[in-house]
């Protein structure tokens, strides 16, 4: 489905949008708004395809039929053929049937346009683990797809009874109504804002608003300040936005921009040569990207999902080698699939271009459903924790007649070590109640806090029925106060409800002195602290296998590349020692807790994430079994100076 007129200078502002997502993924510096090209391109989006159902519906041509016969010759032929490769080639990489099992999940719900639900309810676009999630782009392409189901029977239905209402004003109702649900659902989920249809319909209906009133400057000198003012505006997302806020109010920079852009360049080709909007609009090199930007999209993620953790640090030439192998994909796809399939006459016949589409989808999901192991015998295996398996929000183990002698607290980080502290409780006799909890009176929102101070209520209830001897606290308290490798994100949003004017800091520090008060007011001789553990820099079992598979790398050489350096601990962790032996020092019989030494390369340069061809680690920061073994002998002493009252200082 072709506009009357070719526009090379949308296909400019394509290739601004895919550059900014490309750029924004492989991470380069100062396209950290890049993700904002999403938004550019839904603009474009409902531009265009509004601009053919309007031409459409005036010259009294338009058909359901043909309409999604044209989406389905220009979106499925590329995405079928990268939904193929990208499977048979991640499945031969996955670890264990679990992840094949996500990876078939994603495809099917990404090929009937549901993958925006799927990933709502499972991820989230800027957390920490999407680079191990190769369908995460095809979520925009849901979003579209859904809105290219709508709007075609709204326009009708519009136009059936133009006499009667005004399309205009119930698109700018719309568009307006869709705003306001973004700018207010993000105060409260920002993955639904982002990821759904309601509240980023109204980036495509300003696209819809433009091509009904096709309204563009009067002036040459109006058109060259619209495009300059576009082009500047998505400048500025693209180079200073963050990824707190966004959608919501924030997605109007961009928007606006694309917007406008779109509207000054409306003939165009009538803007004085030689001026700096012509040579924009007609540089050759953003047109042809422009013109791929669609297979560009498709094949850039994958690349990069799958390379990336080959180097866990990598340097600009291998990021920028990536993003030239992306762009090779993806001229291969426009000449040899996408151009084939919405060119050729044969693929346009319905007794042709339905069986294909039909069979295409049996294939997939044959496929999907027939690899069901991973296709190399394994490498590195690992053991999941409790944490993986268990969704309850506490884990309680009593022994000896439901006396309580230890209570163990923390995070995720504690669960990975719950059934270590279950064998040595058997083993030495002595009664633990484990408890996943957060820390005391420190929440983003009231419904967490509610949750958290019932479940401090049930170990208040411990200690006034039984007499604890010691408590054992380990919490990701880096995370927490903002710190992940070298960059550092201060979370302003966790406040201490009882005095919200601290700063993070205070805050958490505040919490754990009110946990270590209460345990002394109520008997609580000793607390043991942790320290934080090493993290590495990708998720270990992924990685690892990759790298010994493609790279042929040694035990060491994968410690060396994914464990974290001492150097980057320290900077990572610098804030958290510092609370900790602040406490130690306020506070008697207060232990701390070192993993470390367990961790240690013989170098002692870096921390090991995989030993005896086994991944400690089973995924970018919870130990495995394996890696929870390696504590054993630490948390043994521990439990045998408290079964003999000889409780060291430190250990």
């Amino acid at each position: 489905m072709q506009a009357k007129e070719y526009r090379p200078d949308i296909d400019v502002l394509r290739a601004i949008a895919v550059l900014a997502v490309v750029f924004y993924h492989a991470q380069i510096p100062y396209f950290q708004g890049g993700y904002v090209g999403v938004s550019i391109f839904f603009v474009i989006s409902g531009y265009l395809i509004t601009s053919i159902i309007k031409r459409k519906l005036e010259n009294n041509t338009f058909s359901f039929l043909e309409f999604y016969e044209n989406r389905i010759r220009r979106i499925l032929p590329a995405l079928f053929v990268m939904f193929f490769l990208v499977f048979l080639i991640f499945s031969y990489f996955a670890i264990d049937n679990i992840e094949i099992y996500a990876l078939r999940r994603a495809t099917k719900r990404a090929l009937f346009a549901f993958s925006n639900f799927h990933f709502y309810l499972h991820t989230g676009y800027f957390d920490q683990d999407v680079n191990l999630i190769p369908m995460l782009h095809t979520w925009s392409l849901a979003v579209e797809e859904q809105f290219y189901f709508i709007i075609p029977s709204l326009l009708i239905l519009f136009y059936k009874y133009k006499h009667s209402i005004n399309t205009l004003y119930i698109l700018y109702s719309l568009t307006l109504l869709s705003f306001v649900a973004s700018v207010i659902c993000i105060q409260f989920d920002q993955k639904f804002t982002f990821y759904m249809l309601p509240t980023r319909a109204w980036e495509l209906l300003m696209g819809s608003l433009l091509a009904y009133t096709k309204w563009t400057p009067k002036t040459q000198k109006g058109k060259s300040f619209c495009i300059l003012i576009g082009l500047f505006l998505i400048a500025y997302s693209i180079i200073f936005f963050g990824e707190n806020s966004f959608p919501g109010f924030w997605a109007l920079f961009p928007c606006v921009g694309a917007f406008l852009y779109i509207a000054g360049c409306t003939n165009y080709i009538y803007i004085y040569r030689k001026s700096l909007c012509y040579y924009i609009l007609n540089n050759k090199l953003l047109i042809f990207i422009g013109v791929i930007s669609y297979s560009f999209y498709l094949w850039h993620w994958p690349i990069l999902v799958f390379f990336f953790g080959l180097l866990p640090k990598p340097n600009y030439l291998f990021l920028f080698s990536l993003i030239f192998l992306s762009f090779i994909f993806a001229i291969i796809s426009w000449y040899f699939i996408e151009r084939p399939f919405r060119l050729n006459p044969l693929f346009k016949i319905r007794r042709i271009l339905w069986p294909i589409t039909i069979i295409s989808f049996a294939l997939l999901f044959i496929l999907t459903d027939t690899i069901s192991s991973p296709l190399n015998s394994s490498t590195y295996p690992f053991s999941y924790s409790v944490h993986y398996h268990k969704n309850t929000e506490e884990n309680i183990t009593l022994y000896r007649n439901n006396q309580i002698n230890l209570l163990f607290l923390g995070d995720s980080h504690a669960r990975a070590q719950y059934f270590l502290m279950q064998n040595l409780s058997q083993k030495n006799s002595i009664s633990i109640a484990f408890f996943l909890s957060q820390l005391k009176n420190l929440s983003s929102n009231s419904k967490d806090l509610k949750q958290i101070n019932n479940l401090w209520d049930k170990i208040d209830k411990i200690y006034k029925t039984q007499t604890i001897n010691a408590i054992f606290l380990t919490y990701r308290l880096p995370s927490k106060l903002g710190f992940f490798y070298e960059k550092t994100t201060f979370n302003n949003q966790l406040k201490h409800s009882l005095y919200p004017t601290l700063n993070i800091e205070n805050a958490i520090s505040k919490s754990l002195e009110e946990i270590i008060l209460e345990a002394k007011q109520n008997g609580v001789k000793d607390i043991f602290i942790q320290l934080p553990l090493p993290e590495p820099y990708k998720s270990i079992p992924h990685y690892a296998y990759k790298m010994n598979t493609i790279l042929n790398y040694s035990d060491d050489e994968i410690n060396n590349k994914l464990g974290e350096s001492i150097q980057d601990y320290n900077k990572r962790t610098k804030t958290t020692f510092k609370i900790y032996y602040t406490i130690k020092k306020k506070y008697a019989n207060v232990h701390i807790i070192d993993p470390r030494p367990y961790f240690t390369n013989t170098n002692n340069t870096h921390y090991i994430v995989v030993k005896n061809n086994h991944a400690l680690y089973y995924d970018d920061d919870h130990l495995s079994m394996e890696g929870v073994n390696l504590l054993a002998p630490l948390y043994q002493q521990i439990f045998l100076d408290i079964k003999n009252n000889s409780i060291k200082d430190n250990y």
